[in-house]
């Protein structure tokens, strides 16, 4: 949260920038946060609001209650306004998420990515929960503007499990 509030804060006030940095930042940045359940993407999004920040929960009950009440497609209204989408894992494969990264403006729009509890990629992303091994593929997908990646885990294991993520 703080990586997004300080992004906009330079976007909004160049001159709290170090020279020559505020132009790298798009004037509509966009931070991608994926969150292993749909409780905690519902409360991270609250927090986000909670703190200012205009954010969107986009998994797949999201998806289906805002078609069936508004006939509205979260991935289309995810390319404009929110600062903060916090989606699942399973979003990384959706058409539409791969629409919206074709779209040239939403691509743009990128600033980083997150992922919560990367620690279960190495337990859910190997068999319960595969979608999470599209973290790679989206990685390879970003350029270097897109950075940074933040990761975060409370209890992820030394050695191998933290050399896998």
């Amino acid at each position: 949260m703080i990586y997004i509030l300080v992004l906009l804060a330079v976007t909004r006030n160049p001159s709290q920038a170090p020279p020559g940095t505020a132009s790298r930042f798009p004037s509509n940045p966009c931070f991608i946060l994926i969150c292993p359940t749909i409780t905690l993407q519902v409360e991270m999004a609250d927090r986000m609001g909670t703190a200012g920040l205009r954010s969107l929960a986009i998994n797949s009950h999201s998806r289906e209650e805002a078609f069936r009440l508004r006939n509205e497609e979260l991935w289309m209204t995810a390319r404009k306004f929110p600062n903060v989408i916090i989606a699942g894992p399973e979003q990384l494969r959706a058409k539409e998420f791969e629409k919206a990264l074709a779209d040239s403006q939403f691509y743009d729009r990128i600033s980083g990515l997150g992922f919560d509890e990367v620690h279960l990629l190495n337990s859910w992303g190997s068999s319960f929960r595969k979608d999470f091994q599209q973290m790679g593929f989206l990685k390879a997908r970003m350029r270097e503007d897109h950075n940074p990646w933040i990761l975060t885990t409370a209890t992820c294991q030394t050695g191998r499990p933290f050399q896998n993520i």
